[in-house]
Parts: structure tokens; sequence; C-alpha cells
């Protein structure tokens, strides 16, 4: 039986017309089952491709990066800055102020010996190194003053404001009394000559002239 299904199915002859017709769907499934595997392949291909067009250019920056820092250590490194001590004085300005452990470290460094009046408080000596002045800031009586003295001729207080009077109080040393105003605020100077050295005696918190006088006095 099946060996006669098997003969009939090999006698048949399909027109001429149909073998074309066949023909021609089998191409164009062949050709369609072409173009669906070429879409899914170009699928799987272009995540691919936008992968390695964000992942170039990141490993660029990685690089460059990564060489700025070793080639420009100071770019990743903050450099901080020496710490400097601030005197509460009006002289410091911009000049490095380094702190003397007492009058003897100050001459030692300066060549200048200054000394506080006798029951001064709070006395702390300083160095204005770029300036080569000496300074020793000092309370009494409840006001602040400023002791300074360098080895030259120009006004190195710092103490910059209007002149409002001077007097003489003293020949021998050529002392001079300055009141000076900024604004509301009185301040008082007296600046003197002792051998090669200049000195200064400062007060800007409103003490009285009588009392700036006695200190001069004290410490000259």
């Amino acid at each position: 039986m099946n060996d006669d299904i098997r003969s009939a199915l090999d006698g048949i002859e399909p027109a001429e017309g149909a073998k074309d017709r066949m023909m021609q769907n089998i191409l164009r499934k062949a050709a369609a089952q072409t173009e669906e595997n070429a879409e899914e392949s170009a699928k799987k291909t272009v995540p691919f491709k936008r992968v390695l067009r964000w992942a170039l250019p990141a490993a660029a920056c990685f690089l460059l990066i990564f060489a700025a820092i070793k080639l420009l250590p100071g770019l990743t490194t903050p450099k901080i800055p020496a710490e400097q001590t601030e005197a509460p004085s009006d002289l410091q300005g911009a000049n490095p102020i380094e702190e003397a452990d007492d009058a003897d470290d100050l001459y030692t460094r300066t060549g200048i010996r200054l000394i506080p009046p006798e029951n001064a408080a709070s006395v702390r000596y300083y160095v204005n190194v770029a300036e080569g002045i000496a300074n020793v800031d000092f309370a009494s009586d409840g006001h602040v003053y400023t002791l300074c003295a360098a080895k030259r001729s120009d006004d190195f207080s710092g103490l910059y404001a209007d002149t409002v009077s001077e007097e003489m109080i003293d020949e021998k040393t050529g002392a001079l009394l300055t009141v000076l105003e900024c604004g509301d605020e009185t301040y008082l100077k007296i600046t003197w000559q002792k051998e090669d050295a200049a000195y200064v005696l400062l007060n800007t918190d409103g003490a009285a002239q009588d009392e700036l006088i006695r200190l001069y006095h004290a410490v000259k």
C-alpha cells in the first residue's frame, strides 16, 4: 500500500507554470529569512557599538585624569600655607610676624632689647621678620599697649591716621607725643630715639595721655 502511494506521488508531474511559482515562493521565503536573520544580527550588534561609542571616550577621559594625577600632583593636593602667628597689635600688617619666647630671645633675633614696665600683664613678644621690627604687647590698668623698635629712621608704627597734635615730652631722647584721629577713634603715639634704634609706644583703645607718658618713662 505504501509503495503504491509513493509511486503515485512520484509520478505526479506539476505543470510548468506551477514549477515557476513554486521556485519563486521558495526564493522569496529564503530572501525573507535572510533579511530577518540580518535584522536580528543588527539588533545584537548595535548595542555593542553604542557601548563602544560611550566606553572609548570614557576610557580616554580616565587616562587623561590619571596622567594629570601623576604629572601634576598640585592639582589634586591643595597646598596648605604654613601657619603664622598673628599678633594682636596694629603693626602686623601684611608681613609675617613670629612670636619670640621672651626679651632675651627678642634681643637675640633683632639686637634690640625691649623690657615691658613692671606689673604689665599679658606680655607677648613678636618679631616682624620682613621689616626687622621688635614688638612687645602688654596690658596695664585695663588698656593694651604696643612697644616696638627697629634700627631704621622711617615711621614703622603702622598707625596711620590724621594728626591732631604733637608735643615734645622729653628733650633728652626727643620723645614726641602725637595724638591721631581716625573717624571716631583716637590714637596715641610716643616716638623717641635711643642709640641706633627708633622706639614707638602706642595705644589705640582710649588710654589717657598721662598714662601713656608714665609708661614711656617706665620703658625708655
